[in-house]
């Protein structure tokens, strides 16, 4: 698409009868036709419709240089002058700027100035067009107001909902903190046996999920939190309440975010497995290591983790039978659905190695 420059006829008389008919349409127009010198911005002829557009009669802009660069906002005028040396460069600018009306206020205008040259191709005139776009710039100007007016009420909001969130969390975990304490009680009163093992058992589940509210309203973060750091926090947890004797907990665990949905089931197996290993997987009077890994496993699908928790122990005979308090891998299988994966188990005389492979999705942009 050619320039307006390069529209403009190169001849003299069909150049001097284009402008006649630029005129004439510009003294009927809404728009500001001017024809100035190139060197000096002498207004040579400027269009009738000045007046409305800056209070200013035509007569006035030729007669005063000044009127227009005098009228120049500060602010905008280095811009503008610029933008005129360079024009005689490019051919073509295209400027938005505002104007001081001879009764003092303000008015934005959109200005096209294009190069005139003589017949030796040496500039002699600038043709320009001024529009009024102060209504534009007015709109542009509110909506920019609104739209920081509405982030910043959902900054607001967001902030206030996440302080609310993080009560919750709080409140959950001291909550879960009760349930503990109730099962502590219980666990103290029952006899050495199935029921004993059974509430210990349960305390450490109800320990894992508090753990997860513990973790979420300590951190800047109120639906995410780092799988890496919680498992860590869980296994040093574990280390402080099982008696472990010569067993070693052992990990290698990948960094990932994921929602509480993900981090309560994943402790919940981890706990489960560590538990069921801690009394079956060896020997009376022997230890061992029991290892949690966590790692990508991309083969499955994208963004998908293989959970895996492993003893050096001395196998099972029968894994469909594993359990401590009866459920066994039942309750394993039912966490790896509600994570969307699926639970194997493999088992021999060198230990047992249980893995989920499950997929963490990505936070919401």
């Amino acid at each position: 698409m050619k320039t307006i420059a390069e529209r403009i006829p190169k001849d003299p008389a069909e150049r001097d009868a284009l402008l006649f008919h630029l005129l004439a349409l510009s003294e009927r127009g809404p728009a500001v036709l001017y024809v100035a010198g190139a060197t000096d911005l002498v207004v040579g002829y400027i269009s009738p419709s000045c007046l409305g557009l800056t209070g200013y009669t035509a007569e006035e802009f030729t007669a005063d240089p000044s009127v227009w660069t005098e009228g120049l906002h500060p602010d905008d005028a280095p811009r503008v002058f610029q933008a005129l040396e360079d024009l005689m460069r490019v051919g073509h600018q295209v400027l938005e700027y505002r104007f001081r009306k001879k009764r003092g206020e303000w008015v934005w205008v959109r200005d096209e100035l294009t190069v005139l040259y003589d017949p030796v191709g040496t500039p002699s005139e600038i043709l320009g067009y001024w529009f009024d776009i102060t209504a534009r710039v007015e709109a542009e100007t509110a909506l920019r107001t609104l739209a920081g007016e509405l982030e910043r009420r959902v900054e607001e909001r967001t902030k206030l909902l996440e302080t609310l969130l993080r009560e919750v969390h709080h409140r959950v975990k001291n909550n879960l903190q009760v349930v503990m304490s109730l099962l502590r009680l219980s666990s103290d009163t029952a006899p050495h046996g199935p029921a004993r093992d059974a509430i210990q058992l349960t305390i450490s589940r109800v320990r894992s999920i508090a753990l997860v509210h513990q973790l979420l309203h300590q951190t800047d973060r109120v639906d995410r939190l780092s799988l890496r750091g919680y498992l860590e926090a869980l296994l040093e947890q574990v280390s402080r309440a099982e008696e472990l004797g010569t067993t070693r907990l052992d990990s290698s665990l990948e960094e990932v975010d994921a929602s509480p949905d993900v981090a309560v089931p994943v402790g919940l197996i981890v706990t489960e497995l560590i538990a069921n290993a801690l009394k079956h997987a060896f020997s009376p009077g022997a230890g061992g290591t029991i290892r949690v890994t966590l790692a990508p496993e991309p083969a499955a699908s994208p963004n998908s983790f293989v959970l895996a928790v492993s003893d050096d122990g001395r196998g099972m005979a029968d894994p469909a039978s594993t359990g401590s308090s009866g459920i066994g891998l039942s309750l394993i299988k039912s966490l790896a659905r509600q994570l969307g994966g699926e639970g194997t188990v493999t088992s021999g005389p060198d230990g047992t190695r249980v893995t989920v492979v499950f997929r963490i999705q990505e936070r919401s942009a």
